[in-house]
């Protein structure tokens, strides 16, 4: 256990100080990237590869029964020496489950619990990387510092615990030891004889496991019940300071405060941004979508339609997507538009590049669309702001198609807009006969939010509670049930979660963050259709026509 556990944390706790205390974050990831494979088939190794050798031979040696007499008959037989009375001891059955109660389901206790601990500490430690370096990525510089001081700080209690864990081996190895010089005690075997030998790999938690099938299946009944009650509902007219309160009990529950956001740590708050730059484990949830943008930029030249089109609601990773496209690329042939700050009145090709340049910033700035070579690609974030952002706006949309056409054989143009407006664009001809594919943002599932949150959890090593309990993210009924209410009240949105998310956590009288659910809070009906129709023109064109 020494040469294939503790030899290699202290290989582990070596090469960790050494990047930990690396000045430059250069390669950073790449070196994250190798330790995590590296632990993977360390642990792998530690699980396929079993402490114990094999007594079945030895065992086999053993005569199922002996003969045995007692001590005081013994004693008894010198003085008088009469016939011995003989007793039957299955001595087989009964070594077979001292070895296996006493020696062997210890042993495999401690060999679980070592494996469990080393696995949860290199998975903080890692986490902690990961930290700094998406601390470091998204140029929050003010609090990076604290996750390299949180890295070394958990560094530390790594080297700590693993010198705590090996004395504490040593003195339980100890205790076993006394155990075994117990097999030549006869009060100690005769008072353990098996009749019958037990395997102990029978279900301890099958009473366990069956009374938390009927807490589920109970929590279900209920809420059926609940699903199938009609309650009479009784209809008033709010006046307007009603109306006003309800909006303003509704916002409250939907925007953290600052008094909220003080109190949740900054570099827990940074993972709930919706300004997150590319990394692997978020990329993952997009990668379908991703792989869709490569491949039909890879068969642009086998078809003459160039746009393709990314639509999605508002704060659901369009921008997240198509800058992982631009970094996927190497930001080769690569170039991104800005959205102007004033109006265009007569929008014009001379007057739309001025807002094109390389994604890469030390790239230079074209004069001129025809300055690109073939196959560059031009990125539009936020597309629906030419819209937004001008009188005429309809007049710029079709300056943009009119570039499209004319730039057909040479430019792909990628473009993310709302879906309301991606509607309005298949009206305007000739927008459809431009597109090579349409693409929509992902839509999250209670599997994915909860995967996101255990992640960013473990990346700071923060416990959220929910109800006073700990929330769980393996077999907790509690707690799947509250993510799937999560997942259906913000739509499967991940801009929506993040906002949700930080809004519904309150610090509790314990000191812990605790997550004060209100999904009973909708945006109450207090609206006439007209109000309704002037709240949708602001949130999908932030202009509206009152005429």
């Amino acid at each position: 256990m020494k040469e294939k556990l503790f030899n290699e944390l202290e290989n582990y706790l070596i090469l960790i100080k050494e990047k930990a205390h690396q000045k430059s974050l250069k390669n950073l990831d790449h070196s994250i990237e190798l330790l995590e494979i590296d632990v993977m088939n360390f642990k792998r190794r530690l699980n396929n590869n079993s402490w114990q050798i094999s007594y079945n031979d030895f065992f086999n040696k053993i005569p199922e029964e002996i003969k045995i007499y007692s001590s005081a008959d013994l004693n008894y037989f010198f003085n008088t020496q009469s016939n011995l009375s003989e007793k039957n001891y299955n001595l087989k059955n009964s070594l077979l489950h001292i070895y296996n109660e006493n020696i062997i389901f210890n042993l495999d206790k401690i060999s679980e619990d070592l494996k469990k601990w080393a696995f949860q500490e290199l998975e903080s430690i890692i986490s902690s990387f990961k930290l700094v370096l998406f601390t470091h990525s998204n140029r929050n510089e003010d609090i990076l510092s604290d996750s390299k001081k949180k890295l070394i700080h958990n560094i530390e209690l790594f080297n700590q615990n693993l010198i705590l864990k090996k004395e504490r081996l040593v003195s339980k190895l100890g205790d076993l030891k006394i155990k075994v010089d117990k097999l030549n005690d006869y009060s100690f075997l005769s008072l353990n004889e098996s009749k019958k030998y037990v395997s102990l790999d029978q279900d301890a938690n099958s009473f366990w496991n069956f009374e938390n099938l009927q807490n589920y299946f109970s929590e279900k009944f209920i809420f059926l019940l609940d699903l199938l009650s009609v309650e009479k509902i009784q209809e008033y007219q709010p006046s307007k300071n009603d109306q006003l309160n309800l909006l303003r009990d509704f916002i409250e529950y939907r925007i953290p405060s600052q008094k909220n956001l003080k109190q949740i740590p900054k570099l827990y708050l940074q993972l709930f941004s919706n300004d997150t730059k590319p990394n692997s484990f978020f990329s993952s949830f997009i990668s379908n979508q991703e792989k869709s943008i490569l491949t039909a930029i890879s068969n642009k030249d086998k078809n003459k339609e160039n746009l393709i089109v990314l639509f999605g609601e508002s704060k659901s990773g369009k921008s997240y997507i198509l800058n992982k496209v631009i970094k996927t690329l190497n930001y080769e042939k690569c170039y991104q538009m800005d959205i102007p700050l004033r109006f265009i009145k007569k929008p014009s090709e001379s007057k739309l590049i001025k807002f094109l340049h390389s994604a890469n910033e030390e790239g230079f700035s074209p004069k001129s669309f025809n300055d690109l070579e073939k196959g560059s690609v031009v990125f539009l974030n936020n597309f629906e702001l030419w819209w937004r952002k001008n009188n005429n706006g309809l007049s710029v949309i079709k300056k943009w198609i009119e570039i499209f056409k004319k730039y057909q054989l040479n430019i792909t143009f990628i473009i993310e807009v709302n879906p309301v407006l991606k509607n309005i664009l298949t009206q305007i001809s000739p927008f459809n006969n431009l597109v090579l594919k349409y693409i929509s943002t992902p839509f999250l599932s209670q599997k994915n939010l909860v995967k996101m949150v255990e992640y960013k959890n473990n990346l700071v090593g923060l416990d959220i509670y929910n109800k006073g309990n700990k929330i769980k993210f393996s077999n907790s009924f509690k707690s799947s049930l509250s993510f799937r209410n999560i997942q259906e009240f913000v739509i499967g949105n991940i801009g929506w979660f993040n906002k949700f998310w930080i809004a519904s956590l309150v610090k509790n009288p314990d000191g812990n963050l605790e997550l004060n659910n209100h999904y009973d809070k909708v945006l109450p009906n207090v609206f006439t259709d007209r109000e309704l129709l002037v709240l949708v023109h602001f949130y999908y064109h932030k202009k509206i026509n009152l005429k």
